[in-house]
């Protein structure tokens, strides 16, 4: 497993249309990402908004908690932060 895990940021379905930080409008994208198994690696595409002024990337709260609910966060490539904002 890499050192480095790509930062996403947990927010309201709403509030990812924009950028928090600069007040952009954000792009729609793919992220793949792997979950880490002791069988296999399990590859999935969520769909999140990335903010191209900024380089940060958006997950709704919605599909993020459908994605992790049973899942070890610890064994999955991306680094979730979840803000209040």
């Amino acid at each position: 497993m890499p050192n480095y895990k790509m930062k996403v940021y947990v927010l309201p379905k709403l509030k990812t249309k924009t950028c928090s930080k600069c007040g952009s409008k954000t792009e729609r994208e793919t992220l793949y990402v792997t979950y880490h198994t002791a069988i296999a690696d399990i590859k999935n595409q969520l769909f999140t908004r990335r903010c191209k002024n900024c380089e940060i990337t958006y997950i709704a709260d919605t599909i993020f908690k459908s994605y992790i609910r049973s899942k070890n966060i610890e064994d999955i490539n991306v680094n979730f932060i979840k803000q209040d904002t």
